[in-house]
């Protein structure tokens, strides 16, 4: 065709054609993408965009990394957690929902649900298979990467929280999204609830999309997802590889105080940049109401997150639901803007 690029094309017959096509460059990809999608290659388009399996050993199980615009509906389930007593082997899935988000996900009420009660109310983790590409009787679970610059910010405590009895480190912050990675995250969320068969959370559906009334008329943000509050959950361990403000970073326990904080690492001494032996008086019971509530908030410049559900605590009335949590994988993020300053350079 006259305004398509005749090189690019001819690439595309060779990948069609099953010969390898070397990837030169992010915008060389971005090429093949662009036809892609214009000729409506979807299984090729899955197969060019960037992706990572890997079989994780310590958690004995397989792992897509994906970003989250590359994000598609038909590719998302939801495997709750296996127990020796066990005989089930598919994941909760509902019916299909419809609708449009920016990136090709619904964000339409979660259908009824066909699973039992017991299996809805089953903590688990998103899964994801690429359409057209991947087996998906044998999907992988969904390592999320958002890496769309300075839309999402993490919400700590002023003081870091004691570590629990148990001896396990870690600690549940909140975030919050912006743009349209806001836009994408919840409507990814409204498909888990909607694959998960969960009920759905919004009074009149969609009877008054016409009026702008109801889901209509609700604004973009992960709480009208059925899954999540307005600032979505967020949970970090030791095992979540850290960069703050350029430097290597890890989630630890203060010796003295038995608060957990994140510090940093490779030097000398180890620094607290949160938590940790930053308890104010001698102990955070000491402060007074208004630093107790205090936030310390952090940009997110890149993070890789796990996706799990799990069932939050019963309220007064003993009713239940799900929520997703955001379990932290890789992060890197600033605390004071001159991080940020002293990584823009020069304009040549």
């Amino acid at each position: 065709m006259p305004s398509r690029n005749g090189e690019v094309f001819g690439e595309l017959i060779q990948l069609l054609q099953g010969y390898n096509v070397e990837i030169r460059s992010d915008a060389h990809r971005a090429k093949l993408l662009r036809d892609a999608r214009y000729f409506h290659l979807k299984g090729l388009e899955q197969k060019l965009i960037p992706y990572e399996i890997s079989y994780n050993l310590n958690r004995q199980q397989s792992e897509i990394l994906v970003r989250l615009e590359d994000i598609r509906q038909s590719g998302v389930s939801f495997n709750p957690d296996k127990f020796a007593s066990d005989s089930e082997s598919e994941s909760v899935s509902g019916a299909q929902s419809t609708g449009f988000s920016p990136n090709g996900l619904s964000a339409a009420s979660p259908a009824p649900s066909t699973a039992s009660s017991s299996a809805v109310f089953r903590a688990g983790y998103v899964s994801y298979a690429r359409p057209y590409t991947d087996d998906h009787a044998n999907s992988n679970v969904l390592v999320l990467e958002i890496s769309t610059g300075e839309t999402t910010s993490l919400y700590l405590p002023r003081c870091g929280p004691r570590a629990s009895p148990s001896g396990s480190l870690n600690v549940n912050l909140r975030a919050t999204f912006y743009n349209s990675t806001l836009a994408r995250v919840t409507s990814l969320f409204s498909v888990v609830a909607s694959k998960m068969g969960l009920p759905a959370t919004q009074p009149l559906g969609l009877m008054y999309l016409q009026s702008g009334g109801g889901v209509a008329a609700q604004p973009v943000s992960p709480a009208n997802s059925g899954v999540s509050e307005r600032r979505v959950r967020v949970r970090l361990d030791t095992d979540c590889a850290l960069e703050i403000d350029g430097a290597a970073a890890e989630l630890g326990m203060d010796g003295e105080t038995g608060c957990i904080g994140i510090r940093r690492i490779g030097r000398e001494r180890d620094e607290w940049v949160w938590g940790g032996s930053k308890v104010g008086d001698d102990d955070a019971s000491h402060l007074r109401a208004y630093d107790q509530e205090a936030e310390v908030e952090w940009t997110v410049k890149r993070a890789h997150w796990r996706i799990r559900v799990e069932p939050t605590e019963s309220d007064g009335e003993g009713s239940r639901r799900m929520q997703v949590i955001l379990c932290g994988v890789k992060l890197e993020a600033f605390t004071v803007e001159r991080t940020r300053n002293s990584a823009r350079g020069f304009l040549r």
